[in-house]
């Protein structure tokens, strides 16, 4: 069923995060996204890092499906160089969708996707200003950071991801037939059946297949354009395997690691 903007603007708990970040306030908009701007003050610790308080000017668009579109954040006032951490469109890279899709555990609300998605990226920029050193480790940029985190879940080397995460992509039963990655001579259902479906329950199947069909199609872009050779017409499941796990030819950049190992008590 539809909601209502009413519902939409109740579940995103826009108002409870303006009420406890004061400096924030909404933009006039026009069609279905919200745009929020202002300053963002906060005062947060992890478990091994320091109290750190601090404030930034950001804008943050809130699509209306949110979270199956996540919502997208700049920072303003030019403190954060352009080279760090970034999207294609210069909005700063938060995460990887899997660990953003985790953080937000399927709300709606834009109160939690700053706490736990946006002021762990701007403490982690604050620490890595006073000290050079990101607090919570780093991914590398793009779609191998992205297997990265998914290989970092699965607790597997790089190497070993792709077809574990292409198993959990499966139903279930089907799934459980396959041999097992992990060269055993087992089927899945006898052997890491259990690493497997733990994956797909916390992130979901359709999701994953999704996601490895994103992965597979930058690498191959990646490889063609360093060959100067043109594409296959199709990608299909055998291409995923081929592709992910031999070594893709990607940038090295990075992004920040999953801010879930970081136990960060953000407060105005």
């Amino acid at each position: 069923m539809k909601l209502t903007a009413a519902e939409r603007f109740s579940r995103s708990e826009i108002a409870e995060l303006l009420a406890r970040y004061e400096g924030l306030h909404i933009l006039p908009s026009i069609g279905t996204t919200t745009s929020i701007v202002g300053t963002i003050a906060f005062r947060a610790e992890g478990r091994a890092t320091p109290l750190i308080e601090d404030s930034y000017e950001v804008r943050i668009e809130v699509p209306e499906n949110v979270p199956e579109r996540m919502a997208l954040v700049w920072e303003t006032a030019g403190r954060i160089p352009a080279t760090f951490h970034r999207l294609d469109n210069r909005a700063l890279c938060l995460g990887s969708r899997v660990r953003l899709r985790l953080q937000m555990a399927g709300s709606s609300s834009v109160l939690r996707f700053v706490e736990r998605c946006l002021i762990p990226y701007l403490y982690g920029y604050s620490h890595y200003e006073r000290t050079g050193v990101m607090p919570f480790g780093e991914l590398h940029h793009g779609e191998l950071g992205s297997l990265q985190d998914l290989a970092g879940l699965l607790q597997v080397e790089l190497a070993d991801a792709a077809p574990y995460c292409v198993l959990a992509s499966m139903q279930r039963r089907r799934a459980n037939k396959q041999p097992c990655p992990c060269h055993s001579g087992r089927r899945l259902g006898r052997c890491h059946n259990r690493k497997v479906n733990t994956l797909r329950q916390r992130v979901g199947r359709v999701f994953l297949r999704r996601e490895m069909l994103v992965i597979a199609a930058a690498i191959r872009e990646a490889r063609v354009q360093k060959a100067a050779t043109p594409p296959a017409r199709t990608l299909d499941w055998r291409d995923v395997l081929r592709d992910i796990t031999s070594r893709p030819a990607l940038p090295t950049w990075a992004m920040p690691i999953g801010q879930s190992q970081s136990v960060l008590s953000p407060t105005p």
